[in-house]
């Protein structure tokens, strides 16, 4: 049976940016590039006339800028996944966490022209992120549980058991879920909270400050000895581990520049294995959607050291059920929830 290859426009000002684009893209035999758009107009008439099911998207253009032509290729076509080239800077990053807010799949870092070492990790991640958007188009939505995985809970813990911590884990549109899922938690929220979302250097500090600003809680990018406070959520620096360690009976957070754990760097293997070692901590433990296993091992161990609650999110709104159903599998979870009914369950948790 001959499989459908993924379309994808290439939509760049810079004509050798989209030469090497194309470059990077056409050696894949699963991969199809059906057209290349010079700016924003331009792409929403291709993505009109050409139905591709991945866009990227420079989001510093000339004649229509990649916000504006995000929000009309989006309108034009709902179900088409944009990924966006974001340039390293406050403002490159800023703009990114907008498109990620207004709807945008994920974002790659855009490579210097020139640095071929760069292009070719560049390469890699933007690959990874066109299969993993093709991914969550086919995938079956209404996937019943039972179906997914053997359902196991190694052991059950008390609804009602004097939570003390909050861990989030998410990867693949974890930052659209977060922007959902953390407004929803009340201003006198009981607990500190230790975030770790997949994302490279450069970008947190961003997104740290677009949460902070839709949410009752604080929110605030960690840093070296970060003390936990309720009602505090403190987001995973790119690029680096986050672990908390234990003080005098109080929890602070720690900065690790260790190896990448599951391929990630912040890893939520490491945050949750962090605090399996503590004496006080009982935590809730939440995997949120992405690609992968991080969390996975770490929230077993958070459920048979801590007794941890574990929450999942369900495939019926997951970008993609890679994390949760690799939780599910090694018996870490207790309930699968959608998006929308997390935040309550959490709420009741530490009432």
């Amino acid at each position: 049976m001959k499989t459908e290859k993924i379309k994808v426009l290439i939509v760049d000002d810079s004509a050798l940016m989209r030469l090497i684009l194309e470059d990077m893209l056409s050696s894949e035999e699963d991969i199809e590039i059906v057209g290349k758009a010079r700016n924003g107009l331009d792409a929403i008439e291709k993505v009109k006339k050409l139905a591709p099911h991945v866009v990227t998207l420079d989001i510093e253009m000339p004649v229509m800028d990649g916000i504006t032509a995000l929000r009309g290729i989006l309108e034009a076509n709902p179900t088409v996944k944009v990924i966006m080239f974001s340039t390293l800077t406050k403002r490159g990053a800023d703009a990114t966490i907008k498109c990620l807010e207004l709807g945008a799949f994920d974002f790659v870092h855009k490579p210097s022209q020139s640095d071929k070492d760069e292009i070719q990790s560049v390469k890699t991640d933007l690959i990874t992120k066109i299969r993993s958007a093709f991914m969550s188009l086919c995938s079956d939505k209404t996937l019943k549980l039972d179906q997914t995985y053997p359902k196991k809970v190694s052991k059950v813990p008390d609804e009602k058991g004097d939570y003390n911590l909050l861990l989030v884990a998410s990867s693949t549109g974890g930052p659209q879920a977060l922007m959902k899922l953390l407004p929803q938690l009340p201003k006198n929220f009981p607990a500190p909270i230790a975030i770790v979302q997949h994302m490279p250097p450069g970008f947190t500090k961003s997104f740290s400050s677009r949460l902070d600003q839709l949410c009752n809680i604080h929110v605030v990018e960690g840093s070296e000895n970060t003390p936990m406070t309720p009602g505090v959520a403190i987001l995973a620096p790119g690029g680096q581990h986050m672990i908390i360690k234990e003080t005098q009976g109080r929890m602070h957070c720690h900065l690790a520049n260790l190896p990448p754990v599951n391929g990630v760097k912040p890893s939520a293997d490491v945050l949750f294995q962090s605090v399996s070692l503590l004496e006080n901590a009982k935590p809730v433990t939440v995997i949120l959607t992405g690609m992968g296993k991080d969390g996975a091992k770490g929230a077993l161990l958070l459920k048979e050291e801590k007794n941890s609650f574990v929450i999942a999110e369900s495939p019926e709104t997951a970008v993609i059920f890679g994390m949760p159903k690799a939780a599910g599998e090694v018996g870490a979870v207790d309930i699968f929830l959608p998006l929308d009914q997390i935040a309550p369950k959490i709420t009741s948790l530490f009432q």
